[in-house]
């Protein structure tokens, strides 16, 4: 019985055999290698490629001749330039050669785009004036790094934050009259400079003061807070909740 094959599967045989020929038989070097694998050397996406770049790293994916790390590094090109994993592939290989031999390859493609991370501010907090408050951050990314952190008040009474660069930032809730809202922002920055961004809200409420002096009458009751100020709750048809201004030490309601 005759095998016979069909033309493209022939041609494909034949290049095959070809191939595997050029690399038993060649021993290609790279020019320079070691000061060439760098940012700008052979095998690099900004550097210059030449056929022997490409034949030295299909004998690497053949077991037929060994890359240095360094070269190692240059070659793992397929298919995410910028992010390589490590490993040296047919794929890699022939796209290093249709590059030397002037054919559009994945050397030619731009690298893909880096994902931004994801920041995280905390939950939302409610506190009295004159607590000390810490805003926890946090912030992670699929593909890079977690490089930096950076704090910012957007709105409310002004604050002093301490860690403004820290994911841990700490600052005193200021004394307020009435309740109010403190806005803080959260810029996070990974290894290749995206940024993303959160926010976090503080509800600052009116802290109770220590009492120093209490009365009830029969419908109203009235403290003296420290420093001294009066405060009355109750019935006020005879003005009996309406505190007098200025600074005590003791009532009598």
């Amino acid at each position: 019985m005759r095998l016979v094959l069909d033309q493209p599967a022939k041609n494909c045989h034949i290049t095959c055999i070809l191939l595997l020929s050029l690399v038993a038989m060649v021993t290609p070097a790279l020019s320079d290698a070691e000061q060439s694998c760098g940012p700008d050397g052979d095998l690099d996406r900004n550097g210059s490629v030449a056929l022997a770049d490409g034949l030295l790293v299909l004998q690497q994916v053949f077991g037929l001749a060994e890359l240095t790390p360094c070269q190692m590094g240059a070659a793992d090109v397929f298919p995410q330039p910028s992010a390589p994993d490590g490993s040296i592939t047919v794929s890699d290989a022939f796209c290093i050669l249709r590059k030397a031999t002037g054919l559009r390859s994945c050397l030619d493609l731009p690298p893909p785009a880096s994902e931004p991370p994801l920041a995280d501010a905390g939950p939302d907090l409610i506190v009295v004036g004159g607590t000390k408050v810490t805003l926890l951050a946090s912030g992670s990314d699929a593909d890079s790094t977690i490089v930096g952190y950076g704090w910012e008040q957007m709105d409310g009474t002004m604050v002093s934050i301490t860690g403004v660069g820290d994911a841990a930032a700490v600052f005193t809730a200021p004394e307020v009259s009435v309740q109010e809202v403190l806005t803080f922002r959260l810029t996070v920055t990974d290894a290749s400079g995206a940024t993303s961004r959160d926010e976090v809200s503080v509800t600052v409420g009116i802290g109770l003061k220590r009492a120093t002096s209490l009365s009830a009458g029969h419908h109203h009751a009235c403290v003296v807070r420290d420093p001294g100020p009066v405060e009355c709750w109750g019935s006020d048809e005879y003005g009996q909740s309406t505190p007098p201004a200025g600074t005590f030490t003791s009532l009598s309601a």
